[in-house]
């Protein structure tokens, strides 16, 4: 507790008060990820939980994973923060993180390789339905970030196979997002949201729920590492 400032300057960090703009933190995490991919085995995931409220703060996390060499097979949604944190009461901040699945090698569920908003608007729909199933109660902002870690798995899935990564960092970051340019944002995902039923709409965050349709048995779930 002696520092004035939790601040280090070998920390990494995107501050524009600090002249540390995008191309400083995708050059960074990209360094890092290259050299936690080399230590990985074939198909061992890479998982780590991000989420920003501006969806530019997400291209550098895709030129990492690509400049690794690694594909996104899974973004999942994840309460995190909770909203009486103290940054962030009273805001439109997100407490969903997104925990971003990477690997070298693997398969992905085909349903989750879209190649359309309305299919995007569909994968966000149903993890909000999950999420509101677990008396969360997502907020613009959380749905928000969830549709941000769908287009940025999408975008990595689909830039894999031309990525250059001795490419100029701003080429990079430029290639990120003129895909998703291309391919649609969250303007266009939030129009084809579905509303959540009145049930959910008021349930306090840690409500309990009664299941009536107790009569059968779930069948054993087999499992299986597809993520």
């Amino acid at each position: 507790f002696g520092n004035l400032s939790t601040r280090n300057a070998q920390e990494l960090t995107g501050n524009e008060d600090m002249g540390r703009g995008l191309d400083h933190f995708a050059q960074g995490v990209s360094s890092v990820f290259q050299k936690m991919a080399m230590a990985l085995k074939p198909g061992a995931p890479l998982a780590f939980t991000y989420h920003h409220n501006d969806f530019a703060a997400y291209y550098p996390i895709a030129v990492a994973i690509l400049d690794a060499g690694l594909t996104c097979s899974a973004s999942l949604p994840c309460p995190a923060e909770m909203g009486a944190s103290i940054h962030i009461n009273g805001t439109s901040s997100s407490i969903i993180d997104t925990v971003f699945v990477c690997r070298s090698t693997g398969t992905v569920p085909r349903k989750w390789v879209v190649d359309s908003i309305h299919g995007v608007a569909e994968l966000v729909n149903e993890d909000l339905a999950k999420l509101r199933s677990g008396n969360v109660k997502p907020t613009t902002g959380d749905t928000r970030c969830i549709a941000y870690g769908h287009l940025i798995r999408l975008a990595i899935w689909n830039l894999r196979k031309t990525w250059d990564k001795n490419a100029d960092i701003d080429k990079r970051l430029s290639a990120v997002s003129s895909w998703i340019l291309r391919f649609g944002g969250w303007p266009e995902i939030e129009k084809r949201l579905v509303e959540p039923e009145d049930s959910f709409r008021d349930a306090p965050l840690l409500a309990v729920r009664e299941n009536l349709e107790m009569g059968a048995l779930l069948p054993r779930a087999r499992a299986r590492s597809n993520q």
